[in-house]
């Protein structure tokens, strides 16, 4: 919305991303597709043993329930 409509290469781009994400297909991305390609070994804090790769994979999908939330007045949908 901010820079507009997107060009065909950006589209193209996102379409791309969007295929590689969703590994099944449906259409949808869910938890499932995104635990599939989500590799968190190489996180500074996992390489520490801070952290296990669960809990950067956690924190990096909490990230979507937050920007969700503060779309949709604190709604939290998991």
């Amino acid at each position: 919305m901010i820079r507009g409509d997107l060009t065909p290469v950006r589209l193209a781009l996102v379409k791309k991303a969007f295929q590689k994400l969703d590994r099944d297909g449906s259409g949808i991305i869910d938890i499932n597709d995104i635990k599939d390609v989500y590799n968190a070994t190489k996180h500074p804090d996992v390489l520490s043993g801070k952290k296990t790769e669960n809990q950067i994979f956690t924190e990096f999908l909490e990230t979507f329930e937050t920007h969700h939330n503060i779309m949709n007045g604190n709604q939290a949908d998991g």
